[in-house]
């Protein structure tokens, strides 16, 4: 998997009341692997926001509002474009 992040902002006025606004993609190869992701009626992405979003916002100091959403993208792995887009290059990506 991977994760992107589409969207970043901060606002923070007053500047006591620093709020974060983060939405990020969870890039999986199969089908199956979203629905590991997704987990029975959404719990399993539910527990990987609320774990990520206190870990955020413990990090940067300021209240997180987290939107996650998976997509399938089959193969991404195997494509330069893909990695590029990621920043990354398949030299620096080790496959199973």
């Amino acid at each position: 998997v991977a994760v992107v992040i589409d969207e970043f902002t901060e606002e923070s006025n007053p500047p006591e009341t620093r709020r974060v606004f983060i939405a990020a993609t969870i890039l999986c190869d199969k089908a199956s692997h979203k629905g590991i992701l997704l987990g029975r009626q959404g719990q399993k992405i539910k527990s990987i926001g609320t774990d990520a979003r206190a870990a955020i916002s413990e990090m940067l100091e300021a209240k997180v509002h987290l939107e996650l959403f998976v997509k399938v993208r089959q193969n991404w792995m195997n494509r330069p474009q893909d990695l590029a887009e990621l920043g990354l290059d398949s030299k620096t990506v080790e496959l199973p």
